[in-house]
C-alpha cells in the first residue's frame, strides 16, 4: 500500500493515522508525480518527469498536440497502468485527465 499526498505532503486521518491508497489510486498518483516533476531532474534517473514547455510556447500553433506527445513520454512506462483521457492547455499549464480503472484524476502541469 502507498501512503495518499496531496499537494506534495502526507494525509493523516483524523486520528493521526497516515492514509493510504487502493491500487489504482497509487498508479494516478505515479502519474501525477511523472508529470509534475521536471524530466532529467534526478541524476540516477534522467528519463524520470516530464519535459514541460513556456506560457509563450504554448500559445504557439501545435503546442496542444506537442503536449500530448510530452505527456505520452513521461507516462509511457505506465502503459496499461493508466489511460491518458485529455490534455488541454489553460492559461496556467497543461491540464492532463488520468484514469486508472473506475477512477479519474486531472493533473495540472504548470509551464515552466
Amino acid at each position: 500500500m502507498e501512503n495518499r499526498l496531496e499537494n506534495g505532503d502526507y494525509v493523516l486521518s483524523p486520528g493521526g493515522v497516515l492514509e493510504t491508497v487502493d491500487k489504482e489510486e497509487a498508479q494516478l498518483q505515479g502519474a501525477a508525480r511523472r508529470l509534475l516533476i521536471q524530466r532529467g531532474s534526478f541524476v540516477y534517473a534522467p528519463d524520470f518527469g516530464c519535459r514541460t514547455f513556456s506560457a509563450e510556447q504554448a500559445a504557439a500553433p501545435g503546442a496542444e498536440q506537442k503536449a500530448v506527445l510530452l505527456v505520452q513520454e513521461a507516462l509511457a512506462p505506465l502503459a496499461g497502468k493508466v489511460l491518458l483521457q485529455r490534455v488541454h492547455l489553460e492559461e496556467t499549464g497543461t491540464s492532463v485527465q488520468l484514469r486508472a480503472g473506475s477512477i479519474e484524476k486531472t493533473v495540472l502541469v504548470p509551464y515552466a
